[in-house]
């Protein structure tokens, strides 16, 4: 018995393509299997990438910040075009940085979106049973997860902006005055 699945750009997984026809059903069925493993593959490929960014822009983000709270408890001055300028490299950075989370969580949302309607096509179907564990159950707490990395781009600007206004208004956060 065959299950097929329309996806939205009118692909139906599960048909039987024209260059199949007449073909073993066996052969189509582990075709169909192949392709999904390496899909999924790749799926987690990219989950792999986004950790692996994230991970980048919040190094980065560590040092720029860790930067400007030394320049704020230091109380050395700083020309206020020179302020000015890594205030704007540091905002543009955490700019990015959201952007590309953001980026890879759409590809990676749209790639689960796939995976569960393939699975429509096989015996089990563990992402849509993973999926309901993790977002439907009452008490679970994933999206906290997933919005912590869109948060923290954001968090970085609003502390450079702190700092950058300690910086040009004198304010010391700590140290000898």
């Amino acid at each position: 018995m065959r299950h097929e699945v329309s996806l939205g750009s009118g692909q139906v997984i599960g048909a039987i393509p024209p260059g199949y026809a007449g073909a073993d059903d066996g052969k189509y069925r582990d075709h169909l299997f192949e392709q999904y493993k390496l899909f999924v593959e790749k799926t987690h490929e990219y989950w792999d990438q986004f950790l692996s960014t994230n991970e980048f822009f919040l190094k980065i983000n560590s040092v720029a910040l860790t930067a400007f709270a030394w320049l704020a408890s230091s109380r050395t001055h700083i020309p206020v075009p020179v302020l000015a300028i890594l205030l704007l490299v540091s905002l543009a950075l955490a700019a990015e940085w959201f952007r590309v989370v953001n980026a890879l969580r759409q590809l990676n949302a749209a790639r689960h979106e796939v995976i569960e309607e393939w699975e429509l096509c096989l015996p089990a179907q563990p992402y849509r049973y993973e999926y309901k564990k993790l977002y439907q159950e009452p008490g679970r707490h994933y999206h906290a997860v997933q919005r912590l990395y869109r948060v923290l781009p954001v968090i970085a600007a609003a502390a450079y902006v702190t700092l950058t206004g300690l910086i040009v208004f004198g304010v010391s956060l700590g140290g000898k005055h």
